[in-house]
């Protein structure tokens, strides 16, 4: 399957493949308050093959604080081309920060 992506913000970044999982990263600084589900920047345009899918999941970093992705997997198609936003809640108890990379 081949996936492109268009950076829309300075501030993204291209997510890189780290054990077969590609790994997306906020496109700025954000914070979520317990119960709170807020649609994250990424910064990209993802664009994906006809006939293929790309499903965004919970990383088990931010699963392990509460943090899914909701409402579910998020399944991306050849028909998305605006930028992309993961929405995200924290089911924990405590904020979660969450910094672009290099932060």
């Amino acid at each position: 399957m081949r996936i492109s992506f268009s950076i829309l913000n300075n501030k993204a970044v291209i997510p890189e493949m780290e054990n077969g999982i590609l790994v997306f990263h906020s496109a700025g600084p954000a914070v979520l308050q317990p119960g709170e589900i807020k649609r994250i920047k990424t910064g990209l345009a993802v664009a994906v093959e006809e006939g293929c899918v790309l499903q965004i999941i919970s990383w088990a970093g931010l699963y392990e604080k509460g943090v899914c992705v909701f409402p579910g997997p998020l399944v991306i198609d050849s028909s998305h081309s605006a930028e992309l936003f993961i929405p995200l809640q924290n089911n924990g108890r405590g904020q979660v920060n969450l910094l672009q990379e290099g932060q």
